[in-house]
């Protein structure tokens, strides 16, 4: 289990994944979606997804240190798509998720989009 977020006051810092964080990502994704295994025939998508060219791309974002969280982005014509957003479940609990849904108003990441579209990995379990 990853230590909790940074303990700084205020919201959490995103700054883009690097490979060097494939590894994290990958447990916080694996141990994110893991309740969904016994619900689903297959593993949910993000748990398949190899994060590699979405971190080449700029698109993955990260915060935590340790990393305990990840955001996947996408920017369209007229939106920005959020694809994926995890957080450690040793890390729920404390507003991460929520916070980091809020950080793109705050900062979008490296896109100036007028509007949000969310992408949904897992549809009717939760």
């Amino acid at each position: 289990m990853p230590a909790p977020p940074d303990s700084a006051s205020g919201p959490p810092s995103l700054r883009r994944a690097t490979a060097a964080d494939l590894p994290a990502i990958k447990v916080i994704i694996d141990a994110a979606y893991a309740k969904y295994l016994t619900r689903m025939d297959r593993p949910p998508g993000p748990m398949l997804r190899d994060y590699g060219p979405s971190i080449e791309e700029g698109t993955t974002w990260v915060t935590g240190s340790p990393v305990t969280a990840v955001l996947t982005l996408y920017p369209r014509d007229c939106h920005l798509l959020i694809e994926n957003i995890a957080v450690h479940p040793g890390a729920q609990g404390r507003g991460l998720g929520r916070a980091l849904m809020s950080s793109p108003s705050r900062r979008p990441p490296a896109v100036g989009s007028p509007g949000w579209r969310w992408s949904p990995t897992i549809s009717g379990a939760g």
